[in-house]
């Protein structure tokens, strides 16, 4: 699936979803520009390679998460709680206000509790990274790259009022 200029608002996704291909528990990719409010996910996704418990990949999108948890684990090559891959010859834009990624994430080469991997500029607001248990954001691969928010961004990055907690 693919979301278009969508605005999405006030909704839990629930499952588990193993794959080979990339998958996002609500949407593969997105283009254009993408409202997500008050959306829960509780997907735990399992994909060989890109995951992410929102959106996997992007192409010069405009991402505006607000008010949005990601409850799940995700697993895979890449792997985010929110956008785990952002390609393309556009850098997109993402906006995160008042989120929560509460779920581990794992990945081979790339991870980050709301970001993974690419070109993207990113501004955080009033988020946090766990809850009253700790999570984990872990790469296996010897060079791969993690973050506790991000994993490895090529852009401008602001992150304001937001907790790693512990």
């Amino acid at each position: 699936t693919s979301l278009n200029g969508a605005t999405l608002i006030g909704f839990e996704i629930n499952g588990n979803i193993s794959s080979i291909d990339t998958v996002g528990a609500l949407s593969n990719t997105a283009t254009d520009r993408v409202q997500i409010i008050n959306v829960v996910n509780n997907v735990t996704v399992n994909a060989n390679t890109v995951a992410s418990g929102f959106i996997a990949e992007s192409s010069g999108a405009n991402l505006f998460f607000n008010g949005c948890i990601n409850n799940a684990d995700i697993y895979g090559d890449i792997s985010a709680g929110f956008l785990a891959k952002a390609d393309g010859e556009t850098v997109g834009n993402i906006l995160f206000e008042y989120c929560a990624s509460l779920g581990n994430i794992d990945a081979k080469y790339s991870a980050g509790a709301f970001f993974g991997s690419g070109k993207s500029n990113i501004e955080m607001y009033g988020c946090v990274v766990g809850g009253d248990e700790p999570i984990t954001v872990s790469v296996s691969s010897a060079d791969g790259e993690t973050g506790g928010v991000i994993g490895n961004a090529k852009g401008d990055i602001d992150i304001n009022a937001s907790y790693v907690l512990k």
